[in-house]
């Protein structure tokens, strides 16, 4: 049973002068508790004990704010500065409250709608960004931003109908976002009865998932990894599954950091292609991470769609994605740690206690050797191969025509949820 309200907010206060970052943990525990917004009481205590935690991080202008809002519940004006300032230092759940307070005070006032709905989605509260856009008044609903919010948000939560219905509405006053929801909804047409993570993450991200962890089902993870120790295997399992799907580049360029360079020279030792760094001529474009690459000249290749070119990016954040989403994602994590790094916390087989790893000094060359030596003959998890290359095939040529001329932007979560560490 959780703590009562008052108990945590008593709690919270203990922790004021030794340890601030604790207390703001316990007051963002309560934040989506049911009722909260329409109870004026309770919210103007809870936003005053946010008032002293900010005090005591010396955050002068959340603390002011808060302080402001506390007593004045009613205030657009003061909503919407707290629900700024709370948004740019990631305290999306304290955003969202306030502005589901300034919508329970002001239901008519459409431009808090399109702010509310973006901390939902930083939350990937996806089902009460849609329901609460749902119920605003209809002159707020008629608006195409509002329009395309409720779309957007009804393709993460499953629902291609509700999107389709409000498209028109979209294509009236955003040109760009209607064709951005009018491709998801065309995604979503190719494939009958959409259910997996891998059919979703077509359908939102224009992007194949080739690797869906077979751990944690029980957990809620679904496909997706929420803290993962990589391995060489994982690699030489994207790598065997690209060659099977039929992704045989002549030139490869890759980006210029550590991680992206042995993968990179494994890739073109086993795909038997050359490296580039001229991106007109690439076929295929690698990073192990976008979220890791420095490399200005690859980011700006990265971002953009070339006819006949895809790009590969081994391991991908779900929670915090990279803006681009890549053609091809072997793996989606929360939490990963690459195997040569140092430092890296793992378990010692030989005393079952915890130890940092050494990491992996060799040559880039010597460890992508090793990556080759791990491809496997065949990739058993999920029933095997088949599932994914007969799925990839039939979209494979759809990627590499000139679609639009940015990819897609790579968006957190979807349909298909998994289960994920809360992020202070």
């Amino acid at each position: 049973m959780s703590e009562s309200f008052e108990a945590v907010l008593g709690e919270a206060a203990e922790h004021l002068s030794d340890d601030p970052h604790q207390a703001i943990m316990l007051l963002r525990s309560v934040l989506s508790r049911p009722g909260l917004p329409q109870d004026g009481d309770r919210l103007s205590l809870l936003l005053q004990a946010f008032a002293r935690v900010f005090e005591a991080m010396g955050l002068a202008q959340l603390e002011g704010l808060s302080r402001e809002f506390a007593l004045s519940l009613d205030s657009v004006d003061q909503a919407w500065e707290l629900a700024y300032q709370a948004y740019e230092v990631g305290l999306h759940d304290l955003a969202a409250l306030v502005l589901r307070r300034a919508i329970f005070s002001n239901p008519d006032q459409g431009h808090l709608y399109p702010e509310l709905s973006a901390n939902l989605e930083e939350l990937l509260e996806y089902q009460e960004a849609f329901s609460t856009l749902a119920r605003a008044p209809a002159e707020v609903r008629k608006d195409p931003l509002v329009s395309y919010l409720m779309g957007f948000n009804a393709m993460m939560i499953g629902d291609v109908g509700a999107a389709g219905e409000v498209l028109p509405r979209v294509e009236s006053g955003q040109q760009d976002l209607a064709r951005d929801l009018r491709a998801m909804i065309e995604r979503a047409g190719e494939i009958p009865e959409p259910r997996g993570l891998r059919e979703w993450h077509y359908i939102i991200n224009r992007s194949l998932l080739l690797h869906l962890s077979p751990h944690g089902f029980e957990e809620g993870m679904n496909g997706r990894y929420a803290m993962l120790w990589d391995t060489y295997e994982l690699m030489g399992e994207g790598l065997r599954l690209l060659s099977r799907i039929g992704v045989r580049p002549q030139k490869i360029m890759f980006a210029n950091d550590r991680a992206s360079r042995i993968l990179g020279e494994a890739a073109c030792r086993y795909l038997e292609a050359k490296p580039t760094r001229d991106p007109e001529l690439a076929e295929l474009l690698i990073a192990y991470d976008l979220d890791s690459v420095q490399d200005r000249e690859f980011v700006l290749a990265a971002g953009e769609c070339r006819e006949g070119q895809l790009l590969w990016s081994h391991a991908n954040n779900w929670v915090r994605p990279y803006p681009v989403a890549a053609d091809l994602m072997t793996l989606l994590y929360q939490y990963n740690y690459p195997p040569w790094e140092p430092g890296v916390p793992q378990l010692d087989p030989e005393t079952d206690e915890m130890k940092e790893s050494e990491g992996d000094s060799r040559s880039e060359a010597e460890i992508a050797a090793d990556i080759i030596k791990e491809i496997p003959d065949s990739v058993e998890s999920w029933g095997g191969e088949a599932p994914l290359t007969d799925f990839a095939r039939l979209r494979l040529e759809k990627l590499r025509e000139l679609g639009p001329a940015q990819r897609c932007r790579m968006r957190a979560g979807g349909p298909v949820p998994s289960s994920r560490f809360l992020e202070s």
